[in-house]
């Protein structure tokens, strides 16, 4: 009879003498992909740091990924899922649908509970979020997942309906421990929303999102001093000034104006201390309008989304060559940062950008830093005579 063959199991050695753990964390986070299954076989000591590392952050982009990983935290149950840190969910992508998922369950929901031990989420997938956190396929609803105590990071891409549910009350009702909280929204806004959210969130320090939700978050929200927002109003000339009827008609401004109004006067808020404010615009007219609503603010960030008024013939008589204006920087007493940059650039901008940091630090004297189109500059003061100039820093 002939003899089969048996597999021997192939038991991992123990640990590499003379090896610290710092070193094969270096490994594992600098190797390929491909080879981290072969290196995770070297010892114990490898398969353990290498699992940690494997699975700290995950970041999934397409549905058969989020399928995969399901497979390997659920059906597995191999308690991969408490070494999770960082989870991220970007899929963008209209055609892509899950295809296994039975009417009754979705791989999205299953691995989010799973995660015991996660300190950081982002979930952007319009194409399984859809009104009301419910599922094209299969049912789901992101407010009824508990999440641990240890997430202080939330990002989360939704429509503006789902924003009006009583789904996303629920949902911000049980993240207590975040710091940082950023809503991407879906869709289009209309004027005729309104919200009555109320959010309890005592440890948040960070928001981005839309201003509809400011009046909501900040009467639980005492240590808030970061605030991104977006802030598109139209001026009949490019770069030009807002008019008092362009500032009252937009919604986010008049938001901001409340939240800055109470903020300034110190009753119901404790005065809290916003120190961080960037605004995501098309005109610095619009960041203008803001700043005199938080006159407060330490450091300001301004992110253009067009350049379009930008004309070169002017720059021998003046450092912006363009509409491009900002006095107003001037009116700021409280500033100390000031950052500008753009988005949807194809080449690079013609400033002399050590000119323009010490225009800027002549307009508003209480200016030490300005960082600009990537270039950061300080401001510096000569021991010796006593005078004052820009120079560049790496940061």
């Amino acid at each position: 009879m002939a003899r089969h063959a048996t597999r021997r199991k192939r038991t991992l050695s123990r640990n590499i003498p003379g090896l610290p753990n710092e070193l094969i964390v270096m490994i594992f986070n600098t190797c390929l992909t491909s080879d981290r299954a072969v290196l995770l076989r070297v010892s114990k000591q490898f398969h353990e740091l290498g699992l940690c590392s494997l699975y700290r952050s995950i970041w999934i982009t397409k549905i058969c990924a989020l399928e995969s990983l399901h497979r390997t935290l659920v059906d597995a149950n191999g308690g991969y899922a408490k070494l999770i840190r960082v989870f991220e969910v970007i899929i963008v992508k209209s055609n892509q649908f899950p295809m296994f998922v039975p009417p009754d369950a979705n791989p999205l929901q299953d691995i989010l509970f799973q995660l015991k031990n996660v300190e950081k989420v982002q979930v952007y997938a319009p194409t399984l979020v859809t009104k009301d956190f419910g599922l094209a396929k299969g049912h789901f609803s992101i407010s009824k997942i508990l999440f641990p105590q240890c997430l202080t990071s939330f990002t989360l891409g939704i429509s503006w309906p789902d924003i009006l549910s009583n789904s996303f009350e629920v949902l911000l009702s049980q993240l207590a421990s975040l710091e940082h909280l950023f809503i991407e929204c879906v869709g289009h806004f209309c004027a005729q929303y309104s919200i009555n959210v109320h959010a309890n969130l005592p440890n948040l320090t960070t928001y981005k999102g839309p201003s509809i939700l400011l009046q909501s978050l900040v009467q639980g929200s005492k240590r808030l001093s970061s605030l991104v927002l977006e802030v598109f109003v139209h001026s009949p000339f490019p770069g030009g000034p807002l008019t008092a009827d362009m500032i009252s008609e937009d919604p986010t401004l008049q938001h901001l104006k409340k939240f800055g109004s109470r903020d300034v006067s110190g009753g119901e808020r404790d005065a809290v201390a916003l120190s961080f404010l960037k605004i995501i615009c098309d005109s610095p007219a619009a960041a203008n309008a803001a700043l005199k609503f938080l006159p407060q603010v330490e450091h300001l960030s301004l992110l253009c989304t067009s350049v379009k008024w930008i004309t070169p013939e002017r720059l021998p008589t003046d450092p912006w060559h363009g509409d491009f204006n900002l006095d107003f920087l001037s009116e700021a007493s409280s500033l100390r940062r000031f950052s500008l940059s753009f988005v949807h650039i194809k080449q690079s901008l013609p400033w002399d950008l050590a000119l323009i940091a010490e225009f800027l630090g002549n307009l508003n004297s209480g200016l030490f830093e300005v960082h600009i189109y990537g270039a950061t500059y300080r401001r510096s003061t000569s021991t010796t005579e006593g005078e004052e100039s820009w120079s560049r820093v790496l940061v």
